[in-house]
């Protein structure tokens, strides 16, 4: 998967909330919860797996860092 799908990907899961997380030697597993997208497709919550994934980070969105990511 190329970085623009897996920046569409992670678009659709921006209202949900990371509940679970789980680090294993080469991967890093989590759990989303969105219930409205869960409920249209007939679930509870969504899991992702990044595999070879050597460095993950997380901040926090704020006026002044809008754009950040953009490619």
């Amino acid at each position: 998967m190329d970085r623009n799908e897996q920046k569409d990907v992670f678009n659709i899961f921006h209202d949900g909330s990371i509940s679970d997380l789980n680090r294993t030697s080469n991967s890093l597993m989590f759990k989303i919860e969105i219930e409205y997208l869960a409920e249209m497709i007939n679930e509870k919550c969504f899991y992702c797996e990044l595999v070879n994934c050597e460095k993950f980070s997380f901040r926090f969105w704020s006026d002044e860092n809008k754009g950040c990511c953009s490619s």
